[in-house]
């Protein structure tokens, strides 16, 4: 988005043009919840994180009404990611552990998948929620947990790692010739 502007100013106008062009969307009703969330993080880049978390607030009741739990969890994570920015810790434990617990809800739905996979599969999607929960901790002062959150970040890793290498493992069998 504003990674194609050389200069700083440049890349300001771009992001405000964005917000500018995603509010007159709005005002006709005709804002989606992509270009929404994207406002929310134009906001963000620009430092007014006040603004960037009206505009996750507004997403979050788009997406409420659509059902899409894994945008919501985009949009929690992104709340919780604005909230460490303004270093309000615990409100951003708490919407991290929120994306957590429905990401879990949202994996658990599916159909035919062991305890184990279920596990194996938050891990591997929540390393970088595990990252920023351990990060809040550690600006708390409370080493205990942020240690624990880090392990499990870690272990999250890994097992990102391990699903990537299955996936191109998978990917390689079937281009194989016979």
């Amino acid at each position: 988005m504003s990674r194609l502007a050389k200069t700083k100013v440049k890349k300001d106008v771009c992001l405000n043009e964005i917000i500018s062009i995603t509010h007159r969307q709005q005002s006709l009703q005709k804002a989606g919840l992509i270009l929404i969330m994207n406002k929310s993080l134009c906001y963000k880049m620009l430092g007014n994180n006040k603004e960037a978390l009206i505009a996750i607030d507004e997403g979050l009741d788009l997406v409420r009404n659509r059902k899409n739990p894994k945008l919501s969890e985009k949009l929690l994570f992104r709340k919780g990611d604005v909230l460490l920015a303004m270093k309000e810790y615990n409100d951003s434990i708490r919407y991290f552990k929120k994306m957590l617990a429905q990401r879990k809800k949202r994996i658990l739905a599916m159909t035919g998948i062991s305890k184990k996979a279920v596990d194996l599969i938050l891990s591997a999607e929540s390393f970088n929620a595990f990252q920023k929960i351990a990060l809040c901790h550690d600006h708390l002062g409370d080493k205990k947990k942020s240690v624990y959150w880090k392990n499990k970040a870690a272990e999250g890793e890994k097992a990102h790692a391990y699903i990537q290498q299955r996936r191109k493992n998978m990917v390689e069998k079937d281009d194989s010739p016979p």
